[in-house]
């Protein structure tokens, strides 16, 4: 029987690249996916339902009656979301501006921090416990190496590394508070992932890529199903003793 059959889930951000792998994999585990997202992703299993909202703006009590009409419940949530301003490849340290550091930090808070405790607060209603899944990065607990970036116009990004290292530690906290009501919180750091860039290019840089692959011991980049394997794990009861934690899926590039 599959841990995971029949289970409510309502993933964030489930149509990008990681989160579309996440959403797929878990709808094979029979699961009840709803996926909320900017970009429409059209899926065909009878699981599966979507709603288009812009999760930055979004009235928060309008969204609540939206999910609990279409799911019924809660029993597991993730975030897999990436908001950004259009501008965010200028959120470098030479070129960034306190406007966009704001907004995008704003998004961020209000995405992954704010609307999580939300969510805790559902599970908690229901008593039933739950399980939530994050996305951070492992520059949320590394600097990013400026030897990577040299020659390239890829740079290093001011604000990410801030509110991802944040987030882990608010995992943490989060995961503390909602314990004694049987809800798991956890969050998963990904290496660079296969095809994963953000800002103006379409794709990663081959240079950086090669870069990159020498410094991991398993010699390749993540695969968006090596995230959704790690988040199944963290779902279901194969983890129900494990909560506040940081699961490293980077293929040993942060051991060295």
């Amino acid at each position: 029987m599959k841990d995971l059959k029949n289970k409510k889930v309502l993933i964030i951000g489930g149509s990008g690249l990681i989160g579309r792998s996440i959403t797929k994999y878990l709808l094979d585990q029979d699961c009840k996916v709803l996926n909320l997202d900017k970009k429409i992703t059209n899926i065909k299993n009878k699981n599966y339902s979507f709603i288009k909202l812009d999760n930055s703006n979004e009235n928060e009590e309008e969204l609540i009656k939206i999910i609990i009409k279409k799911l019924k419940s809660i029993d597991c949530y993730v975030n897999a979301s990436y908001p950004r301003t259009s501008d965010w490849i200028k959120n470098n340290f030479d070129e960034i501006n306190f406007k966009t550091f704001k907004e995008n930090l704003l998004m961020n808070t209000q995405t992954y921090i704010y609307f999580s405790n939300i969510i805790a607060k559902i599970m908690k209603k229901q008593n039933k416990g739950g399980s939530i899944v994050l996305l951070s990065s492992i520059y949320g607990f590394l600097g990013q190496n400026q030897n990577l970036y040299n020659g390239l116009k890829m740079r290093e990004n001011l604000t990410y590394g801030f509110y991802k290292g944040g987030l882990i530690n608010y995992v943490k906290q989060l995961a503390a508070f909602y314990g004694n009501y049987k809800i798991r919180v956890n969050s998963i750091s990904p290496g660079g992932v296969e095809g994963h860039v953000a800002g103006k290019f379409s794709k990663i840089p081959l240079k950086f890529k090669k870069r990159y692959i020498e410094q991991v011991p398993l010699r390749r980049m993540a695969k968006p199903i090596d995230i959704a394997y790690a988040v199944e794990f963290l779902l279901s009861d194969k983890s129900n003793y494990i909560t506040g934690t940081n699961l490293i899926v980077d293929g040993g590039y942060s051991i060295i």
